[in-house]
């Protein structure tokens, strides 16, 4: 009884996640199942007409239907900022953030990423935004705080690498344009069919920098745009990126964990 008693804390602790990786698992899957061949989501599109007075419905209008696949394309709304971009993104649970990634606009050229972007973890539901969280700021950024990615050619090459705030700094909000990032795990990245439909994203791949053991050796991201409009914002920083990130050995795509950058 005394053993069971020890390890009875842990096995919740397990069993809260398994739960939640099923939960995250399932409704990507079902998210993914609405749209059809042709990419155009039905449940979306009646939500779109039905319920309009959620913050996704306001990311979604008839004026921005694809013609040949009938697929909306979330773009911002007039009048919204980026910084009221950002906390709407904040404030919207994973399902609706999985179903703007699937209804953003593809990419068609690596230019436009190019640079540096600061970096927000968003919902991830319930536990698994703070497990989420732990991985990225504390495991992955070695307890700096995980503050985007930068993106450029090394030799030739796509590479990018992750950005973090600097240990002595102790929040973001003490940081400033001036601050100096530190950088570390290193990806190639390319424009390629996804892994979560048959659409196009922006695919990074750590593989090639991380040892056989690490926990970063399955890692990839994808990242799709969401244009601001021209009215509001003008070359490069008229977007911004909206981004999944996942873990083979954690359940891959299906129980990924959304992110958004934006210019710095």
């Amino acid at each position: 009884m005394i053993i069971l008693n020890a390890f009875t804390p842990a096995a919740v602790a397990i069993a809260i996640l398994a739960a939640s990786t099923i939960r995250n698992s399932v409704e990507t899957f079902l998210i993914v199942c609405n749209c059809n061949s042709n990419g155009k989501n039905t449940n979306t599109n009646n939500r779109i007409i039905k319920g309009k007075d959620s913050i996704l419905n306001q990311y979604f209008s008839s004026d921005h239907e694809d013609f040949y696949t009938d697929k909306f394309i979330a773009t911002v709304p007039l009048g919204k900022s980026k910084s009221d971009v950002v906390n709407d993104l904040k404030s919207m649970p994973r399902n609706d953030l999985l179903t703007l990634f699937l209804h953003c606009e593809e990419p068609n050229n690596l230019k436009i990423v190019e640079g540096e972007w600061d970096g927000i973890l968003l919902n991830n539901n319930g536990v698994l935004t703070t497990v989420s969280n732990f991985l990225t700021n504390q495991l992955f950024g070695n307890n700096r705080q995980w503050n985007g990615k930068e993106f450029g050619y090394v030799k030739g090459k796509q590479i990018g690498i992750n950005r973090f705030i600097p240990s002595h700094i102790k929040s973001r909000k003490k940081s400033s344009s001036h601050t100096v990032m530190d950088t570390a795990h290193q990806f190639d990245y390319s424009i390629s069919t996804s892994s979560i439909d048959k659409s196009s994203s922006i695919r990074l791949k750590y593989n090639e920098y991380q040892n056989s053991l690490s926990l970063w050796k399955t890692m990839e991201d994808e990242i799709r745009i969401l244009r601001l409009p021209k009215k509001v914002l003008r070359g490069k920083s008229d977007i911004i990126l909206i981004g999944l990130g996942s873990m083979g050995w954690s359940g891959g795509f299906l129980n990924a964990s959304p992110f958004c950058l934006i210019k710095s």
